[in-house]
This record gives C-alpha cells, sequence and structure tokens, in this order.
C-alpha cells in the first residue's frame, strides 16, 4: 500500500490550471481562450509526448493514500474560489463581449475537466464528508444529479430494475435514492 505523500503529487497538477485561468482572464482579449488550448492541445501532446507507464497508473489502493484524499478534499474551495473570481471578474465591466465568452468557456473547461474528475472520487467515497464536498461542487456547475448517477452506480442496482421489481413511480425512485446513498 502506497500512503507516502510523494504519491499523491501528480494529482496536484491540475491545481495549476485555476490560477492559469485567473491569469488569462485578466490579461484579457484573445488571452481569455488561452485555458482552453491549455486543456484540449496542450495536455494531450504532453501527454503523448511523455509516453505510457505502468508506474503512471494509480493504485486500486489509492483511496487509502490519506493525501491523495486530502488533494480530492482541496479541490472544492480551489474550484469554489475560482467560480467566485471568475464571476467578479465578468461582472466588472471592464471586459468585452468575447472576454466573458472566453472566461466562460475556460471556466467550464476547468469545472468540467478537472472538477468532474475530483468529484468523480469524491462522490464514490463512502464517508458522507466526502460525498458532502462532491455535491457542494456539483451544485455549484448546476449538476448535482451527478451524484445520484454515481450513487447509483457503486450500488450496482439498475434504477430501472429497481423500479421494475416494485412497479414504482416517483415516489419510488426518491426512496430508492435515498436509500441506495445512504447505504453506499
Amino acid at each position: 500500500m502506497r500512503k507516502a505523500p510523494w504519491h499523491a503529487l501528480p494529482y496536484l497538477a491540475g491545481f495549476l490550471l485555476p490560477p492559469h485561468v485567473v491569469g488569462c482572464i485578466s490579461e484579457g482579449s484573445w488571452w481569455t481562450f488561452m485555458p482552453v488550448v491549455t486543456v484540449f492541445v496542450a495536455v494531450p501532446i504532453v501527454d503523448a509526448l511523455s509516453g505510457t507507464s505502468d508506474e503512471a497508473r494509480p493504485p486500486a489502493d489509492v483511496d487509502a493514500n490519506f493525501w491523495f484524499r486530502i488533494v480530492t478534499w482541496a479541490w472544492v474551495p480551489v474550484q469554489l474560489g475560482l467560480l467566485l473570481r471568475v464571476l467578479t471578474m465578468a461582472t466588472t465591466g471592464r471586459l468585452s463581449p468575447l472576454e466573458i465568452a472566453g472566461a466562460t468557456v475556460s471556466m467550464g473547461v476547468t469545472s468540467g475537466a478537472l472538477g468532474i474528475t475530483f468529484v468523480h472520487e469524491l462522490v464514490h467515497r463512502s464517508g458522507r464528508f466526502e460525498r458532502a464536498l462532491g455535491e457542494i461542487v456539483l451544485a455549484s456547475v448546476s449538476y448535482a444529479h451527478f451524484a445520484i448517477e454515481q450513487c447509483m452506480d457503486i450500488t450496482g442496482t439498475s434504477v430501472r430494475r429497481w423500479i421494475r421489481r416494485r412497479r414504482g413511480s416517483a415516489r419510488v425512485f426518491i426512496a430508492f435514492c435515498r436509500e441506495r446513498c445512504q447505504a453506499a
């Protein structure tokens, strides 16, 4: 079991994007779109050039590494802070419509490409604290139902099959969600 702090260091790479987003929006003009280029062009190029390694794959017991858990917890205030900062910058009146579009897309890519990855780890945890952290971030991007989908996935029970067995309705679906999410 790899529990040393340096085994969690690669997961900190995602924390480089939020300051990049803020810096590019501050710069203005076409720079507001640069985080999108970074995520969809620069990162895949670096990834392809770096090759593959079995060492790069996360071990099955990564959840047992306390430092990995700290990294996933730390994403929550980072994303919420970034969202607040981008909204503040967009509402000052100093950005043109094109710059606001760039800021919006850059924030969306950051919360979609990185945020959902961190949240995915959080909502799969059995502890209420970690699932609550994941749900907070999901609510900030209006995707709170992702937690329910993931919760159903962890239990291995298909909601359609569960409802079909009970010949249910919406009340049965809500009961299913409560039962499965509390059991997880």
